[in-house]
């Protein structure tokens, strides 16, 4: 009985989402392993179209300042400081702004992603998701051979 209740939880849930690969790109070359990939949506407002901006952000050991010891040998401070090596903007088509709406239109039909306010605090343009378009990055490859890979997943 259980293993027909999962089976039929794991084939509901996977008739609903639908993955769509946004990005497929080489990334330059990394020094270190300690990076991070951010991907954001992004809607212009004059013209409704809507596109994906993915950012690479590296760690890189950085000399600031330092000081003398009593027999005058200097010791420099070592910090990290965060870098971005890689940042691209793609458009998504079927992203787009239908009044301030932001919806998608994928094979399985039109999903609402979320709509378009502005903030409370600052009052910019924000688009608040609704969690049924997620975006979900991956870095594959060595230092040397890296790719980004931006995949936009629909419930």
């Amino acid at each position: 009985m259980k293993t027909i209740f999962a089976l039929l939880i794991a084939v509901s849930t996977s008739a609903f989402a639908a993955e769509m690969t946004v990005m497929d790109s080489a990334l330059p070359l990394m020094s270190t392993y300690d990076s991070s990939a951010d991907a954001r949506f992004q809607v212009d407002s004059t013209t409704g179209e809507g596109s994906v901006t993915a950012t690479v952000t590296e760690f890189r050991w950085v000399i600031m300042g330092g000081n003398y010891d009593q027999w005058g040998r200097y010791y420099p401070n070592r910090v990290q400081m965060p870098t971005i090596i890689f940042k691209e903007s793609v458009k998504v088509e079927g992203l787009a702004l239908h009044g301030d709406q932001v919806i998608f239109a994928g094979a399985e039909g039109d999903v609402n992603c979320g709509r378009l306010g502005q903030s409370t605090v600052l009052r910019r343009p924000t688009i608040f998701l609704t969690g049924k378009c997620k975006l979900q990055t991956k870095i594959t490859g060595n230092w040397s051979k890296a790719h980004l890979k931006v995949i936009l997943i629909t419930k």
